[in-house]
């Protein structure tokens, strides 16, 4: 009896996970209501927390409600309306309820696998279209339109209206996939046994969103990987910049080898907007748009230091910027609900980058990815983004603990082995 509620917790555990992904960042369900969605995740969160382990720690339950009031007092001065108010609350407390029923290492096994799945079936319905495109008639087409088509394939969408094919899997466009992808690859990589089949499928499905930033990104775990071993002497210092040398030769080797349209694709809408493109000038790309999201969040935060200006004063960009992309999220943690909200989300994804490695350069490249792959989009208020966050968090605490728990056992060895000493003859 007892072995089959555990094999039914497991699976529970791959259905939450999955569930909240689905409704926070799926391609259809960013296109439905907040209420539908984020009630979905509330509802799956709060089964997972009655069939958890239910610890919740006085110092995460402050943070919570910190969390909380934050998004309250910024919602109310900003006046941001009940539904995005609801939204941010109910985001939080599903985020919660999760971190408070699965644990941190159930929670990697179980998200690492999910998207490893993901990306191998995304994979396959990317080559399936490249190979055989009329082959995806059979599937329910989403939305039509003179752009293209959205073919639904459940565990990936393919959208026919780009010019060039992107893998998006069932996210609501690449340059999200890529951000899921990351944290996948990095739990493979620092926490669990890193298996080079893994690695393989999700360097390739990264090359195939075709993402300026995933690319970026997945260099630099693919650095990580190469450097995982190191240590803090003249052996590991060595190894590091050899890599990284390696590294960036291999790249522009490949790079000059690509098509020119490719070339483009990767990199020219950075080299465009170096050379004077902008979102204020020559209509907008995908480069201005991210200038544009990181510099007028920051005019907008400097107007609004404590609370922020909340999503009703975000949305005046689109007023002098010309588009309605607000992307960059550590800036946006500042800019929608202010300082001290902002401070949090930082120090917990630093505490979650330490957690991974005892060095502080490797630290370094952790934390410079996560905040360079979170500017990719918009994910303030996001559940799952939100699971990294409250895992960062507990980290410090989590770190105590088993520090505890090390003091506790020795002091117990040391204890028997006085106590047989004592019981000893003379």
């Amino acid at each position: 009896m007892i072995a089959k509620i555990g094999y039914n917790k497991r699976k529970l555990d791959y259905i939450v996970i999955f569930t909240i992904l689905v409704a926070s960042a799926g391609y259809i369900a960013t296109r439905t209501s907040f209420a539908i969605t984020g009630s979905l995740c509330l509802m799956v969160a709060l089964i997972a927390f009655i069939y958890g382990k239910k610890t919740i720690s006085k110092r995460f339950a402050l943070f919570i409600v910190l969390f909380l009031f934050l998004i309250l007092i910024s919602s109310l001065i900003n006046g941001d309306g009940f539904n995005r108010l609801a939204y941010g609350l109910g985001a939080t407390i599903a985020a919660a309820f999760v971190v408070n029923a699965i644990s941190r290492e159930r929670f990697i096994e179980v998200y690492t696998n999910v998207m490893i799945f993901l990306a191998v079936f995304s994979l396959i319905a990317y080559l399936w279209f490249l190979v055989f495109p009329t082959g995806l008639n059979i599937f329910p087409v989403y939305q039509s339109s003179g752009k293209g088509v959205v073919y639904n394939l459940f565990f990936a969408v393919i959208s026919t209206g780009a010019e060039r094919l992107r893998n998006m899997s069932l996210f609501w466009e690449p340059g999200a996939y890529q951000t899921f992808l990351f944290f996948a690859m990095l739990f493979e990589i620092m926490v669990r046994t890193p298996r080079k089949w893994v690695i393989t499928v999700f360097v390739v499905t990264f090359i195939t969103t075709w993402s300026t930033t995933g690319i970026a990104t997945c260099l630099l775990l693919i650095l990580l990987y190469l450097v995982r071993d190191y240590r803090r002497n003249l052996g590991g210092k060595t190894k590091f910049f050899f890599a990284v040398i390696v590294l960036a030769v291999c790249c522009i080797i490949v790079y000059s080898y690509l098509p020119p349209r490719l070339q483009y694709d990767v990199f020219g809408k950075i080299i465009d907007f170096s050379q004077g493109s902008s979102a204020l000038s020559s209509g907008y790309d995908s480069a201005s748009v991210r200038y544009d999201s990181i510099v007028y969040p920051i005019k907008l935060f400097i107007q609004s230091p404590l609370w922020g200006v909340g999503y009703s004063g975000l949305g005046v960009i689109s007023d002098f910027a010309g588009h309605t992309m607000k992307t960059c999220t550590p800036v946006n943690w500042f800019a929608i609900y202010g300082l001290f909200y902002g401070v949090l989300n930082i120090y917990a994804f630093l505490c979650l980058a330490r957690s991974f490695s005892p060095y502080r350069l490797l630290r370094v490249i952790i934390f410079g990815g996560i905040l360079l792959t979170l500017m990719s989009e918009q994910y303030v208020n996001n559940p799952i983004i939100l699971l990294f966050t409250f895992f960062g968090y507990l980290e410090p605490e989590r770190n105590v603990n088993y520090i505890k728990k090390i003091m506790v056992s020795n002091a117990n060895s040391r204890l028997r082995r006085e106590s047989r000493h004592e019981k000893s003859p003379v």
